[in-house]
């Protein structure tokens, strides 16, 4: 059978090399588009680095104390658990910070404190658990932990928000809240419990950034979205509205009338336009590399994510080539087939995890912010980042390719198995569940045997050499009675 498929398969690859001598001047326009809209981005894009460093004003510690802590009779402050050296501890905490000793509840058990703390208060309140305080003079580790019904940051989350713009930073809610005033204060009346010596000063000022542009904080999304949505209207313009225009005219059923083969001519279909696609792909990142908008990462790594992404969405576009039997109909509804996954990018819920499953525009769209956050964060991206997530609630970029290339695979077996069910006018039909018949996996078509000898008789004396003499065999060992 690998005989035979291969003089059936230069047959189509010249047939669709035609398509593109025929019809290369428009293809080079809207290449030529393609590439000349993201040049002239990533052109008007490019910024001069700004050295300009925001000032900030240190805070010291009667700073922290009279403007960054609740200063209200409703703002509690829960402690647990209730044990002579805590309550030593709290009043000297609460003389320091100068509180009625109204605003202190205390229990026997941290758990009942977080509790009452969540249900009862209705402004700033603060809990300390504590989890082991020393005897006076023992000198031993002094262990707790704050928590507050106000500030809501996870451990786990980056505390630097990579969206945010750098220079319009003011002090954060670890301030503002006054969760660093109470950390501070703890700290230092336990020093003075165990009678330790006070020689230290604390100056609390927010950490300078470059001042950087929204803009540069994200360049690498903004053009990789841009490539995304353009390669979008290259793909329907060269390839979906092609594909349909010859099943709208007869020639897919025709081809699978008179060869089995007949997968062939969309094999040899899709193999041009993807070198077609790769090539302009990498020109385009190639540019971006000299515009200096990948930032740190390495070339090889986004060139991988392009070029699986394009794989995927010209799989993706086989599939919703079922859909349509006109050309007419194919550019409306092709077009917002191929736009509706970027509505899950601005919606987020349960959706949005199937969309980075089952869209390959929404798991690019992953990758490409995983990049990103790379960039932001000024860290190169090595072998060893694939595995790694870089902030809380993203996904690793391993899982990225992966996704890429089982999207590929699903879009072309669910793309056949549509193709046949619903074939379109003159199509055959077949039953919905025809994979499970014996008989299709047993039938032979005679039509090959017959196209073969019709290509074997009909082709230049040069091919006639001993593949075709080996052609010949086969099909004599096994054509059918």
């Amino acid at each position: 059978m690998a005989c035979s498929c291969s003089p059936l398969f230069f047959v189509f690859l010249r047939k669709n090399l035609l398509y593109l001598r025929c019809n290369y001047v428009p293809l080079f326009f809207i290449c030529m588009g393609f590439v000349g809209v993201l040049t002239a981005y990533l052109h008007w894009s490019t910024k001069p680095v700004q050295f300009q460093m925001e000032e900030f004003e240190a805070k010291n510690e009667m700073v922290l104390k009279e403007s960054y802590f609740p200063g209200s009779e409703v703002d509690y402050i829960y402690y647990a658990p209730s044990s002579q050296n805590v309550e030593d501890i709290v009043e000297l905490l609460r003389v320091d910070l100068l509180i009625i000793s109204e605003r202190f509840r205390a229990y026997n058990n941290s758990i009942q404190m977080q509790l009452d703390m969540e249900q009862e208060c209705r402004a700033n309140c603060f809990a300390i658990n504590f989890n082991h305080v020393p005897d006076r003079g023992s000198g031993g580790k002094f262990s707790y932990s704050l928590s507050s019904n106000q500030m809501r940051i996870s451990p786990r989350k980056r505390y630097v928000n990579d969206e945010e713009i750098n220079h319009q930073k003011d002090d954060d809610d670890y301030i503002r809240a006054g969760f660093l005033t109470l950390q501070h204060v703890l700290d230092k009346q336990y020093m003075k419990y165990q009678e330790l010596v006070e020689n230290y000063e604390v100056l609390v000022s927010s950490v300078p950034n470059l001042e950087v542009i929204s803009m540069d904080s994200h360049r690498l999304t903004y053009f990789g979205t841009l490539c995304s949505i353009l390669f979008k209207v290259v793909l329907l313009s060269t390839f979906v509205v092609p594909f349909v225009e010859e099943k709208q005219n007869g020639l897919k059923e025709f081809l699978n009338l008179v060869t089995p083969m007949s997968f062939l001519n969309g094999l040899t279909f899709f193999l041009i336009r993807f070198v077609c696609y790769t090539v302009l792909i990498i020109i385009v990142l190639v540019v971006a590399y000299l515009y200096k908008a990948l930032g740190v990462i390495y070339f090889f790594y986004v060139a991988v994510l392009f070029l699986l992404y394009i794989l995927s969405t010209m799989s993706y576009a086989y599939l919703i080539s079922v859909c349509f039997h006109s050309v007419f109909y194919a550019k409306i509804g092709g077009l917002a087939l191929l736009i509706i996954p970027y509505v899950f990018s601005f919606v987020r819920s349960w959706a949005t995890s199937l969309a980075f499953v089952f869209f390959s525009t929404n798991t690019f769209l992953e990758g490409l912010d995983i990049f990103q956050t790379f960039c932001n964060k000024h860290r190169e991206f090595g072998a060893g980042e694939l595995f790694r997530e870089i902030k809380y609630e993203s996904s690793k970029m391993f899982l990225v390719y992966v996704l890429l290339v089982f999207q590929t695979f699903f879009y072309a077996l669910l793309y056949n198995y549509l193709g046949c069910v619903f074939p379109g006018p003159g199509g055959l039909k077949r039953p919905i569940f025809f994979f499970l018949d014996l008989r299709f996996h047993k039938k032979i078509n005679v039509g090959c045997f017959a196209i073969l000898l019709t290509f074997l008789v009909k082709c230049p004396k040069p091919m006639r050499n001993d593949n075709a003499m080996n052609i010949r065999q086969h099909l004599a060992a096994h054509k059918p009675s």
